[in-house]
């Protein structure tokens, strides 16, 4: 017989201090003396605490019915109560959108560069390009599969299907830079030196996505860091198809500014943008580490087929032929 019995009305309502003083195995303090009723979503987790970096190990998450905010709580040993922003973020639509337009980005961009071209037989390629774009497409699917698992609370079969996201990065890393360099040796002749800088173009930016992916699981643990990595690392990778929407789009100026760089790296800023309207700040991912790609992508543009990066550009296609 509980020592309360006026606290538990009937047999789905627990404490919260006495469920996590059991998994912590220390004194905990009540919340204000009030108990939750159960509701099924109670999740034993690491998280952090704003952007301090404090980590809390086995916290208890759960919704909390009485404010009816939808807001994630979180107690960490000691009995404090504290409040995540990120929490929230779980299974918002903005993920998922994210991966629909990214696929409607590659059937546009790549429909008239190489779809519609394999269809009338006029394209002809190794196997090792079909490769990278069925690697490439499969990332786009798998970032739409993941997002709507979480959506579904589905965690894991979430976990279970992330376990392959790092062999197919690599996969798309390794079959683009083959690409890139079949394209330098077939255009080499035409195009010169050009053609080597986007040989190192491509070399640098597919780099960078299997970095952000790398990082993005070994931050699988939080995930407010691992959804945004992901995604920054999926934007890394999309640039292509956006750059391709200049066959679409011919009137449109400057296409390596106008679709390759503003449009392929403005999901940084509509995220940045999101959080500060959401959680009242924005994220260190699109604060520090979104910039940094698009000021890279800046030093490609300057400096192309010159300086630095024409010279890593020949180092590249002559050491491979």
């Amino acid at each position: 017989m509980p020592k309360y019995p006026h606290r538990y009305p009937h047999p789905q309502a627990f404490s919260l201090s006495r469920y996590i003083g059991g998994l912590n195995r220390s004194p905990v303090r009540p919340l204000h003396g009030r108990t939750l009723p159960f509701s099924g979503k109670i999740w034993a987790e690491r998280s952090l605490s704003g952007f301090g970096g404090q980590t809390t190990e086995s916290c208890l998450s759960v919704s909390d019915p009485i404010a009816d905010t939808g807001v994630l709580r979180h107690i960490a040993p000691g009995g404090n109560y504290m409040s995540n922003p990120w929490a929230r973020d779980r299974a918002t639509f903005f993920y998922l959108a994210f991966g629909l337009g990214g696929l409607a980005v590659v059937t546009l961009g790549f429909g008239v560069t190489y779809a519609l071209p394999m269809v009338r037989r006029t394209f002809a390629a190794p196997w090792f390009v079909h490769l990278h774009g069925a690697a490439a497409l499969a990332w786009i699917v798998l970032i739409i599969a993941q997002s709507v698992l979480v959506r579904a609370q589905r965690t894991p079969l979430h976990r279970e299907l992330g376990q392959g996201a790092l062999l197919l990065a690599v996969l798309v890393w390794w079959s683009g830079i083959a690409t890139a360099l079949w394209a330098a040796q077939r255009d080499f002749g035409e195009q010169g030196s050009a053609a080597t800088s986007s040989l190192a173009g491509t070399v640098s930016g597919l780099s960078l996505y299997l970095i952000l992916v790398i990082t993005a699981l070994l931050f699988r643990r939080r995930a407010d860091w691992h959804k945004r990595l992901m995604m920054l690392a999926t934007i890394q990778l999309l640039w292509p198809a956006f750059f391709r929407l200049r066959h679409l789009f011919p009137a449109v100026p400057y296409p390596d500014i106008s679709f390759a760089l503003v449009m392929a790296y403005s999901p940084i800023l509509v995220a940045a943008v999101r959080d500060q309207l959401r959680y009242g700040k924005i994220h260190p991912v699109w604060l520090i580490v979104g910039p940094a790609l698009v000021i890279e992508q800046c030093l490609e543009f300057a400096f192309f087929d010159r300086g630095p990066l024409k010279h890593f550009g020949w180092l590249l296609y002559h050491h491979s032929i």
